[in-house]
């Protein structure tokens, strides 16, 4: 996952949510405000699912919903 738009050189909250597990890692933006994030939504026992990615800074919130695994891919 990209992301844009952040503080430079600034430590940013991220949590994930996939049905019981949830991680809550720190991304570093550069000093663009430019970062990278890897999200590894599986589950033990799943083969599909949903994850929940979720940020919040100073001048916003945002979250959105990824599906992930089995059907989860649709080429247009």
């Amino acid at each position: 996952m990209y992301l844009d738009g952040l503080a430079p050189n600034s430590a940013v909250p991220l949590q994930t949510v996939s049905g019981s597990v949830t991680q809550s890692p720190n991304v570093i933006a550069d000093g663009k405000g430019h970062a990278v994030a890897v999200v590894a939504p599986m589950v033990a026992g799943n083969n599909a699912g949903v994850v929940k990615i979720s940020m919040t800074i100073k001048a916003c919130s945002v979250s959105v919903d990824v599906p992930w695994g089995d059907g989860s891919y649709r080429p247009q």
